[in-house]
């Protein structure tokens, strides 16, 4: 993989996570213009309550989206990666289905970034 290809599946790789943040910030926010701070019940406007949420819903729809390419991206990468032996390959399918957030970013670094092509010298 070129080093282009490398950066830009790193940026791709690491997007989903900001977008995470991102989506619990929304729902924070939207939960204390929600609310009223002075603790009285709150008057709910279904419009304003809609335009606050379809953004959170195009967010969620975009990184749910997004996470199902990465998956599969990186399930092919690791069923073709030669350098995987034994039940590695195995085992990095399944840290991709169960826990892909925490997995695509440890996968793209040390398979990906790392493959190898670091030249060591010795003087």
């Amino acid at each position: 993989m070129s080093k282009t290809g490398k950066v830009l599946t790193g940026i791709l790789t690491f997007l989903p996570i900001l977008l995470f943040i991102a989506f619990f910030a929304s729902i924070i926010r939207m939960m204390f213009h929600i609310i009223p701070a002075d603790g009285s019940l709150p008057k709910l406007n279904p419009n304003q309550f809609m335009m606050d949420f379809l953004p959170l819903f195009m967010l969620i729809v975009f990184l749910s989206l997004l996470t199902m390419g990465l998956m599969i991206f990186y399930i092919i990468h690791a069923v073709n990666n030669k350098s995987l032996i034994g039940n590695e390959r195995l085992t990095w399918i399944l840290l991709f289905v169960f826990v892909g957030l925490i997995a695509f970013p440890i996968y793209w670094y040390t398979k990906i970034l790392k493959d190898g092509t670091t030249k060591v010298t010795v003087l």
